[in-house]
Parts: C-alpha cells; sequence; structure tokens
C-alpha cells in the first residue's frame, strides 16, 4: 500500500517539508508497522498543459492548449466532449492525450475529464498540482490488524504520537449532520427519499446512507489528480474521485448509487439467491451462491457487497442523483466471496480487517466536507439513516504491577499514560484501595498500586485490542523494544533421543548418494490446476482448510506421489532421467473418520526414452531397508490387482507387509497415467511410498556375530523350471530349510521364453558351510537330492 507523507500530514498541525523524514521512517518501523520503501516524488510538469475540446469531427478533435496557443487536431477519444479540458503531453513536436504511465502510474489507460477553471488552464493549474512529496510503501501483513491504518488519517495518528506532533481533530474534517439509529428497517423520511433494510444482520453490521436530491458530477479535480497519481489510484469523475479519496483518507470504503437506478426507493443487504447473476462494473459476470452478500432493491441487484458495485447503478458524467452507501460488513463474508471469484479490491482489502462499524456515519460526514471543500452542488438529505448496532467502547482496568513485572522494567506514570492518551486512548488513574474491581493480577505491591482504567476507542477495539496484553503491547512499542536489557532466559535441557534425526539424514544420504535421486520440498496442499490437467480425482482427502489463501490450494495431500509427478511434468523436458524423493507429511482419514497424520518417505525414477527394471529399482529399497538391518527378505510383497492409486500399474505394483503391518508401496506406474504427464510414449517410471514412522521406530535386530569357519565353503547351483504363479522369495525359504548346512540363497539368474505360457526359469546359488570339517561331496550330494525331492512337491522341476 502507497502512502503520501504530505497527505498524512493534512492530519497534523505540522509542515512536513520540516520533518526528518529519515527518522520518521525508521522511527515507524521500530514503532508501528513495516515500511518496505519509500521515495521522494517530483514532477516536472513542463511538459503538460491543459486544453479545451473545440469540435469533433470525423474521428478527429480540434484541441486548443492557452498554455501554448496552439491548436492541435488529435484522435478522437470516447469521453470527450465540447469544451471539455483535458491534459497533454508534448515529446518533441508531437502532442497527445497524456496517459497515467506517463506519471509513473502502474496502471494503463488516458487521464480522464479534468474541472479545470478557465481562468486557470492558460497554466495556474500548476498551483493546485501537488509536484513534491515523499511516498511510503508499507508491507500489508504488517499491519493486517490494524484496520485503523487502512487510511492516511490512521498513520498520521501513529505518527503524530510517536513524533510528539499535534493530531488535527476529527471535527474539522466532518461535516455535520443528524444520524437516525434503526435496527434492522429504516424508512424513507421526507428528504431522505431511498429506504434501507438490512435482511442478514450477521453479514452486514451497519449499513449507514444519505440521498442527494441533486449533484453535479464534473471532471476529476487537479489536486485529487496530483494525489491519487503519487497513490497508484485511477482517476475517474469527481463522484467516483471523492468516494475513492474518502476510502484512502478515513479507511472507510463507501460507494455511490445512481439513485434513478433503484427500484422502489428501496435498498436491500441480503445473501444472494443461488445462482443469482451480477454484472459487476469490470464487465465480469458473476453466478452467485447463497453465501455471498449482495445489495439489492426488490428487483435487482445493485452490487456485490463489500467488493464491487454492479454496471447498471454506477455513476456516469450524466448522474443527477445519488445514494451513498457506507457500511460495515462481516470479514469472513468479504474473504470467501473475494477468494471465490477472484475479484479482489481495495475496498474488499480492507472490509477483511473488521473495519470499526462506528466510522460508516463519520464516512459519510467527511463526504460531505470534502464536497464542500471542492464546491461540488449537491443538496442533500437533512439526515443520515443508520441501520444496525453501534460498537460500543471497551474498559480495560490494568494495574501499573502488571505492566512492569511482565515487561520486566520499571515505569513511570507518565510512560503509560501519555502514549494511550496520543493514541486516542482515554485513561483514568485510580488507586486499588479505590477501585471496585478485583484484578487477576499479582498482588498489588505497596510500592505503586496505581491502576489504569483505559477506555478503549473504537477503531482499535474493533480488532487490535480486547485484553490487557494488548495495552501492555502498546506501552512497551512506543517505550522501546531496545531499552529492554537483552537476557538469556532459564532454559531446561532434557535429554533428547536423537535417532530420528540420525536414521533421515542417514535415508536421505542413501538416496542422494547410492540411488542418485534429489530430494524435493512440496507444499503440503495438492495443485488443483495440475489434478485436473491430468484428471487425477483424489479420493478420502483428509481436510479442506475452510480459509485457503487460495483456490488452488485448499485440500491437505494424502500422498506424496502427485506432487511429485508434477515435478516430473515440470522437468522432464529438460532431462532423459529423473529421480526424485520427498519426505514429508500427509493426513488421512482414520478408522473413526478422525483426521490422522502420518510421515512418508516417497520418491519416483523415471525415464524418458528407456524402461525402467522393476528389480533394479527394488534393490535400492531393500538397500534402504537394510540401513535399518532390516532384511528385505523378513518382508511380505503382496501383488496388487486393482490398485486404488491411479498411478499404480496392475499386477505390477505391491504392497509392503512386516509381520501383519502394511509399511508401504512399491510398483510401476501405469503408462496410461503416465501419457496424461505428455511425456514420451516410450517414458516408464517407478514408484514407491514407505511409512517413515515405521522407519523410524523400528526397533533394529541387534548383529549377533558368530565365529568364522575354518573350512571352505561350497556351493550348489540349481536351475529350475517354476510355475510362474510361485515367488521367488518362496523357493528361497523352501531351499533355506533343505539342510542345516545351507546358510544362504541367491537368485542369480532368471529366463522365460514367449512360448512358456506358465512357466519361468530360474537358477538359485545355496551357500554351504560346516564349522566342523571340510564340507564332503556325499553331503553336498545329499542337499542337491534333498532340495530336488521338495521342490517337486511344489511342481518345481529340475532344467533339463
Amino acid at each position: 500500500m502507497k502512502l503520501s507523507i504530505a497527505w498524512i500530514f493534512d492530519h497534523i498541525n505540522a509542515d512536513w517539508r520540516k520533518q526528518d523524514i529519515d527518522y520518521l521512517i525508521s522511527k515507524f518501523n521500530a514503532v508501528s508497522g513495516e515500511i518496505e520503501d519509500f521515495y521522494k516524488v517530483k514532477f516536472d510538469l513542463d511538459k503538460f498543459a491543459i486544453g479545451k475540446v473545440i469540435e469533433i469531427k470525423a474521428g478527429k478533435i480540434k484541441f486548443f492548449v492557452p498554455e501554448w496557443g496552439t491548436e492541435y487536431n488529435l484522435p478522437e477519444r470516447v469521453d470527450a466532449d465540447i469544451n471539455a479540458y483535458f491534459m497533454v503531453t508534448k515529446n518533441s513536436s508531437q502532442v497527445r492525450f497524456t496517459t497515467l504511465n506517463d506519471f509513473d502510474l502502474s496502471k494503463d489507460g488516458l487521464i480522464p475529464e479534468l474541472y479545470v477553471h478557465e481562468k486557470d488552464v492558460a497554466g495556474d493549474w500548476k498551483k493546485n498540482f501537488e509536484t513534491e512529496d515523499y511516498i511510503i510503501e508499507v508491507d500489508n501483513k504488517s499491519i493486517t490488524n490494524r484496520p485503523d491504518m487502512w487510511g492516511h488519517r490512521g498513520f498520521a495518528r501513529e505518527i503524530a504520537a510517536f513524533m510528539d506532533l499535534e493530531l488535527l481533530p476529527e471535527s474539522k474534517f466532518l461535516d455535520t449532520k443528524e444520524i437516525f439509529d434503526y435496527d434492522k428497517l429504516a424508512k424513507t423520511t421526507d428528504t431522505n427519499k431511498i429506504a434501507i433494510e438490512v435482511e442478514d444482520t450477521k453479514a452486514c453490521l451497519r449499513f449507514s446512507g444519505i440521498y442527494f436530491d441533486s449533484i453535479k458530477n464534473r471532471g476529476t479535480d487537479i489536486f485529487i489528480l496530483s494525489r491519487f497519481l503519487k497513490v497508484d489510484m485511477r482517476p475517474i469523475n469527481m463522484l467516483v474521485d471523492l468516494t475513492n479519496y474518502l476510502m484512502l483518507d478515513w479507511s472507510q470504503p463507501v460507494h455511490a448509487y445512481d439513485a434513478k437506478s433503484i427500484e422502489n426507493n428501496k435498498i436491500i443487504a441480503r445473501m444472494a439467491k443461488k445462482n443469482e447473476k451480477i454484472k459487476l462494473l469490470d464487465g465480469n459476470d458473476l453466478e452467485l451462491s447463497n453465501q455471498d452478500l449482495v445489495i439489492a432493491d426488490n428487483k435487482k441487484i445493485l452490487g456485490l457487497a463489500g467488493i464491487m458495485g454492479g454496471a447498471y447503478s454506477g455513476i456516469s458524467k450524466n448522474t443527477k442523483e445519488i445514494f451513498l452507501e457506507s457500511a460495515n460488513f462481516e470479514p469472513e463474508v468479504m474473504r470467501k466471496t473475494a477468494l471465490k471469484y477472484n475479484v479482489r479490491t481495495d475496498a474488499c482489502a480492507r472490509f477483511e480487517k473488521t473495519l470499526d462499524k462506528n466510522q460508516t456515519s463519520q464516512a459519510i460526514l467527511r463526504f460531505l466536507n470534502l464536497l464542500k471543500l471542492y464546491k461540488v452542488e449537491f443538496n442533500a438529505a437533512q439526515e443520515i439513516i443508520s441501520v444496525g448496532a453501534q460498537a460500543k467502547n471497551l474498559n480495560i482496568k490494568i494495574s501499573h504491577d502488571f505492566l512492569e513485572k511482565r515487561l520486566g522494567i520499571e515505569l513511570q506514570d507518565y510512560e503509560v499514560t501519555l502514549p494511550l492518551t496520543r493514541l486516542g486512548f482515554n485513561v483514568q488513574i485510580e488507586k486499588q484501595e479505590n477501585s471496585n474491581v478485583l484484578l487477576d493480577d499479582a498482588a498489588i505491591s505497596k510500592k505503586n498500586n496505581k491502576i489504569y482504567s483505559i477506555t478503549v476507542p473504537t477503531f482499535r477495539s474493533s480488532k487490535d485490542i480486547s485484553i490487557k496484553e494488548d495495552i501492555l503491547e502498546e506501552v512497551i512499542r512506543f517505550y522501546g523494544f531496545d531499552k529492554i536489557a537483552l537476557e538469556m532466559p532459564k532454559i531446561e535441557k532434557r535429554p533428547y533421543k536423537l535417532n530420528n534425526i540420525f536414521r533421515l539424514r542417514k535415508f536421505k544420504n542413501y538416496l542422494v548418494e547410492a540411488a542418485k535421486m534429489t530430494e524435493q520440498q512440496n507444499y503440503v496442499f495438492f495443485y488443483e490446476p495440475f489434478l485436473q490437467s491430468i484428471n487425477c480425482k483424489i479420493e478420502n482427502v483428509a481436510a479442506k482448510l475452510l480459509n485457503p489463501v487460495s483456490d488452488d490450494q485448499y485440500r491437505l495431500v494424502n500422498s506424496l506421489l502427485p506432487n511429485l509427478f508434477k515435478n516430473i511434468k515440470d522437468n522432464f523436458a529438460h532431462q532423459d532421467s529423473l529421480r526424485f524423493f520427498e519426505f514429508g507429511r500427509i493426513w488421512k482419514v482414520g478408522v473413526r473418520d478422525e483426521i490422522v497424520e502420518k510421515r512418508y518417505l516417497s520418491g519416483i525414477f523415471f525415464e524418458k526414452k528407456i524402461p525402467v527394471d522393476f528389480y533394479f529399482c527394488k534393490s535400492y529399497i531393500t538397500g534402504l531397508l537394510e540401513l535399518i538391518n532390516l532384511n528385505f527378505k523378513e518382508l511380505k510383497l503382496e501383488s496388487v490387482k486393482e490398485p486404488e492409486s491411479i498411478w499404480a500399474m496392475p499386477y505390477m505394483t505391491a504392497n509392503i507387509y512386516f509381520e501383519t503391518k502394511k509399511i508401504g508401496k512399491i510398483g510401476k506406474v501405469d503408462p496410461v497415467f503416465l501419457a496424461k504427464l505428455d511425456v514420451l510414449p516410450e517414458s516408464d517410471a517407478f514408484f514407491f511410498e514407505l511409512d517413515a514412522d515405521f522407519l523410524f521406530n523400528h526397533e533394529s535386530k541387534i548383529k549377533k556375530f558368530t565365529e568364522i569357519s575354518k573350512y571352505q565353503d561350497s556351493f550348489v547351483d540349481l536351475s529350475l523350471v517354476v510355475p510362474i504363479n510361485i515367488k521367488t522369495i518362496d523357493i528361497e525359504d523352501i531351499l533355506k530349510k533343505v539342510s542345516n548346512l545351507v546358510y544362504d540363497v541367491n537368485l542369480i539368474d532368471s529366463f522365460e521364453r514367449q512360448d512358456w505360457a506358465d512357466k519361468k526359469a530360474l537358477t538359485f546359488r545355496l551357500s554351504l558351510k560346516d564349522l566342523e570339517h571340510t564340507i564332503e561331496k556325499t553331503q553336498i550330494d545329499k542337499v542337491w537330492q534333498d532340495a530336488i525331492k521338495i521342490l517337486e512337491k511344489h511342481d518345481i522341476k529340475l532344467r533339463a
């Protein structure tokens, strides 16, 4: 958000040119918020002039510039009328209509029609143009809890307080008008011909308005133009500009309706009907839901409340009657609607911050003041009508002892009362014995038994100030955090098991160094546009955010793989081989529909132009598990015929079980799914998902070392013809039980032929040893014969 120092000092009884701006900025950063940038602005108006439209003919405008004493033929513009004034720019010998970009505004477009006294057109208009200023850019996040600081008046209050300057009273900026308050319905009066009804008092907290039976719209004022150009606000016409000027000045958004567009002279604040439609001022057509608050009459919607007005009730240069709305809306409703339709406006940004309900009528008084200040001709109703309860003052009692004990410093009374008073709080000092309020502070010391009875202004109690600690924060930020002596806190250190840290480090090192993988760190949300692009429907999602920052990311992941597949899609064009892994948290639905948070280690091996070997990738998973002394042979792999995940290939995916617990899943990626990533037809991939909680908590078996045999080992190779439905691991278990001499069994070769419909050839090596003596041939033969007999019982035969 951009703010003007000159504008801020409109509200302070001091000349901004005599202030140390560097000191002001540093003090603001220390006390109030975060200014990201500030810079001096100085406009050179020599190349600009104002001229008058003399004639419009055949797509051309005859335009006279008194300051330069020359007539020009310029291209026609849609907002041009005879005798209208516009600004032009001269570059070398070329003259054109001035654009917003000529003043370095971030928005595009032409400077609109201007209001200038005829005597000033020849150059005196430049005296009303504010050419010098300092602009500060504030980080919105640093003031998100301060709705009072979303306007120049709020900044003036802060700056006046810490710079010890006089803040000008509100009465200097407000007109006087009687205010009539109503609960839900305000009927018309003799002079106020528009009735107001609030149907949903939870969504619309307060609605104030005033009717103008005559008002003269005109071009943008030169002074307002100069200020808008500095704070990045687009000028439009006098009435619209004044509503925007008021918002930037007083932090209260208002909206002006063309009163002739309001049917039956009644405005209603209600929730939209399902599928009700509206065309906004920016031309967008929206289909609404019953969760959206709208401003309507008896026949149609006039605007999307707090966000943007409708296209058919807006102000034009021909508007003669208006109704000015100044309302206060429920922040959550505003935010949800703005996010849902992706319509972000300056007004919505302010309503989301919980504005002061009482400033709705103040804003109208400020608008009336501005109309008189800029000599706009108007006739308004004799009273302001306001529907909805006013905000009540909040009173907080806090002891001096409480402040000192919480802050750990000694405070003088004036260090408490002075900053609060400057900020608009009313502070009364009482003695503890005279106070009839029982405080929950620690016992009040006799040394200082003062109690501060503090009345919080409504512009601070709307969101920022509600408890004693908030008052303490106000005191200490003006006292200065830098004045508190640095002192190390006492820390109780307890022993902590580092097993998980070391194990995770070991896993990551293995995957990076041995498996040549790259670690990824993705968001904990699914990226919805990606899922939609690949037609991937994620079922059983555990949690959705109620107030997501973005519509693209609102569901917590129940698997790390979808985001890893997105990483593959984003990067496969740059490399033929990609290997990604990620360690992170996922959220699943439990047995009783509770949300269960788990940690997972997942990864993908991707090849763009060659097949991925299942067993080669599996060997890396085997090696990973061996880091915690978990032999893959201790696990059970169960083939999956109908995988739950759409990326898993049937029959080439296996669930991994340790005893009866499922600890993960490995498998090939389904080619149909892989094609949705727009990879090559020959691309292939392997994935794995491992339960990291199990990997961390599994107690590794303690290795027991046995005496190495003094005698030479021997081995037996068996080439077998095996039914295709028998698993390799089952054969290994059978062969280990053949004899006590067998201490290890390994698959050393495999072979398949197309004409073998249900068979495969496997070669196993049986490693033999005897601790007592050298193995004899008769022992080897017996192992051979016993193995063949046992295998034949399982329809496994020796290969010829």
